[in-house]
């Protein structure tokens, strides 16, 4: 693994420290509520140099299906020698990822996501018209889209935080883009009905 330069270290400490206790996320007009802490370990959580512990870890509850879902942001050292940002969900995997070693050399970091379903099952065709569906809910939703990528917010190296977004609104935006995707991909372990 390679040591993590210093912005990589103080990006994460930027989103431990202004993590929020509770939140709610909107997604489709709809209101849900999410706690800071889960009991169970998902994927890495535990990993050696996973930089955010388990500080950034949430239960989303879900009140059409009467259940909570697992929510772990995690960064780390992938095995494809990158570092990069994810969220998981039980053991049905990662919803979301950002790329943090593909962004161009400067100050200034556009934190973004080519929005793409890679379910096995499904074929090419199907595949295409469940991310265009994803894109057209994203943008629905409020999210900055732009040729199929999700952008999420802007990181200045220098000054360690991000220029127009708060640390807060990124963690939120994070956990409701992964969300919505996770519904969109249907392999997860959980829908979204009036996303239909």
């Amino acid at each position: 693994m390679n040591a993590p330069p210093l912005w990589i270290l103080q990006f994460a400490k930027l989103l431990k420290d202004r993590r929020p206790v509770t939140c709610t996320l909107v997604i489709g007009g709809q209101g849900l509520g999410a706690e800071l802490g889960i009991r169970q370990t998902l994927q890495f959580s535990n990993r050696p140099g996973q930089l955010l512990d388990r500080n950034i870890e949430y239960r989303l509850f879900l009140p059409s299906q009467g259940e909570e879902i697992p929510l772990s942001c995690q960064l780390y050292w992938d095995e494809n020698h990158n570092w990069r940002l994810f969220l998981f969900t039980t053991d049905s995997g990662m919803l979301l990822s950002v790329n943090l070693t593909t962004i161009p050399p400067g100050d200034e970091v556009v934190l973004k996501q080519k929005m793409k379903i890679a379910t096995q099952s499904l074929g090419r065709d199907h595949r295409a018209r469940r991310r265009d569906a994803l894109v057209a809910c994203l943008e629905r939703e409020g999210f900055k889209m732009k040729d199929n990528d999700l952008v999420l917010g802007t990181y200045k190296r220098q000054m360690g935080n991000f220029t127009d977004i708060t640390p807060e609104r990124f963690i939120m935006d994070f956990l409701t883009a992964g969300i919505i995707k996770g519904h969109f991909m249907k392999n997860k372990d959980y829908t979204i009905p009036w996303l239909g």
